[in-house]
């Protein structure tokens, strides 16, 4: 309980009284002073147990209208307090609104002396992503005389997850073809149970029977279609967040795309409480490593880790080219002590140097020190782009050991940069180059290759190809 300005008025008026009682020589004064210090003892004690007496019959409410919105988009909190019968005192609730997210308006309501109830609506939102806890609800009461007042902690504590923008413009799937679709969003199915897992092009030795002929026949090649028992999924997101997963329009971009899918990953798993972890990369190393789990907290932490990321800024060299092996095996050739082979031998030094330097790739580096500690078959859903095609192949190729299966998805960086579409023969050329390694990744054992890009500069490059000269064949 604290006591305000006006009872230590009424306490000076006490102490007045008691010394001019003893300067005047006035016991009649003392008398006074007494029934003063008696009366504001009486109201300090009703007060305490009116305060003890709201406490338990206080009924308050503080709810979200909706518990997962986008950066900067609206939603409501309801707040309100009943008492089942009139106090005379005011009531103050104040909102537990936590950090990072804004009001339109002061985030408090007032049942005033001699009221029951009283209820407000407040406009909230944030600028930022992530996972926001409300607190309990602050009660302050004063009494109707304004000398004595209290606060305390009572209500529901609302969660409401923020997200990143929405992106409207998406196309997930392979060349023009979407993958398939669970709830409101184009993005691969993982849930648990009997269900397809994917459709992808035929290899020798697939059986007959998984044969799609419909696919088959629209597609102009052999699809065959690939089917899960019900069993959970361990899924493990790996996101690259170099410099280069900044390209694209303000909102737009590679890595805005890629934060997209993987949260539908996130609510997917949550869905079918299916473990999820997720590691994130960046030019020096490892920025984000959280382990496969399904308890409680996990989903969260990983919504929180995957909207908070963002492209870095520092620049490095790309290089696409051959495997470290496929160097040595080159290299090897040149066995003879001819001058065209001394004039090589150097340049394949030089290549090999840096193919051996994939072994410390931030990819690479991933999926080995902490993928690869997980024991059993998990999913990697792996989301880069197709500038480090050397880097990212040999990361496929470690993530789907020991029976694993890895989902790529690749944003093509052709779609992406502002000034690419200028010239529509070229772009699709570079898009055709993508498509290429987009399949060589997709043919490989237990993995699927996604493109990830906006589906109207997609469109206008594959519009570009509709002649007979196209270069991508099906």
């Amino acid at each position: 309980m604290e006591v305000t300005r006006r009872f230590w008025l009424d306490v000076a008026l006490l102490v007045v009284l008691v010394i001019l009682a003893v300067v005047l020589s006035r016991p009649i004064l003392l008398v006074g002073a007494a029934i003063v210090g008696a009366w504001l003892l009486a109201a300090q004690y009703q007060f305490a147990r009116m305060i003890v007496d709201t406490s338990d019959r206080l009924e308050i409410t503080q709810s979200i209208s909706q518990d997962r919105i986008y950066v900067q988009e609206e939603t409501t909190v309801n707040l309100g307090g009943d008492l089942g019968r009139p106090v005379p005192a005011d009531i103050t609730i104040e909102a537990g609104v936590p950090v990072g997210i804004t009001t339109d308006r002061p985030s408090r309501v007032t049942i005033p002396s001699g009221e029951r109830e009283a209820t407000t609506e407040i406009g909230v939102q944030s600028s930022m992503a992530g996972s926001f806890q409300f607190t309990p609800p602050v009660v302050t009461v004063e009494d109707s005389q304004g000398r004595f007042t209290e606060q305390f902690d009572k209500g529901p504590t609302p969660d409401v997850d923020v997200e990143p923008g929405p992106i409207r413009n998406v196309h997930i799937g392979q060349q023009a073809r979407q993958v398939s679709v669970y709830g409101d969003h184009n993005t691969p199915e993982l849930g648990s149970g009997f269900d397809l897992a994917d459709l992808r092009e035929y290899v020798p030795g697939d059986p007959a029977n998984r044969i799609d002929w419909k696919a088959t026949a629209r597609l102009s090649t052999r699809y065959v279609r690939e089917f899960e028992t019900e069993t959970d999924r361990r899924v493990a997101l790996l996101i690259d967040h170099r410099s280069t997963m900044g390209d694209g329009r303000p909102g737009e971009t590679k890595l805005a795309y890629a934060r997209h899918v993987a949260l539908m990953f996130v609510n997917r798993t949550r869905e079918s409480n299916d473990p999820i972890g997720c590691y994130a990369i960046d030019e020096d190393g490892i920025t984000v490593r959280l382990p496969p789990s399904a308890n409680r907290g996990q989903y969260t932490r990983v919504r929180n880790a995957v909207s908070r990321l963002e492209p870095t800024t520092s620049a490095e060299r790309y290089v696409a080219g051959s495997t470290a092996t496929e160097v040595r095996r080159k290299a090897s050739r040149l066995d003879d002590e001819s001058a065209f082979a001394a004039q090589l031998r150097p340049y394949f030094a030089d290549s090999l140097s840096y193919h051996e330097g994939l072994e410390h790739d931030p990819l690479s580096v991933a999926v080995r020190t902490y993928i690869h500690q997980l024991r059993g078959p998990i999913w990697t859903a792996l989301f880069t782009d197709d500038t480090r095609r050397t880097e990212v192949r040999e990361a496929v190729t470690l993530a789907r050991r020991n029976g694993s299966h890895v989902l790529v998805f690749l944003t093509p960086t052709v779609l992406f940069k502002r000034d690419a579409l200028d010239n529509l023969d070229a772009a699709y050329e570079r898009y055709a180059e993508f498509e290429q390694f987009r399949r060589s990744l997709n043919s490989m054992e237990r993995v699927s290759a996604f493109e990830l890009a906006p589906t109207d500069r997609l469109q206008t490059v594959l519009s570009a190809g509709r002649t007979p000269n196209s270069v991508i064949q099906p």
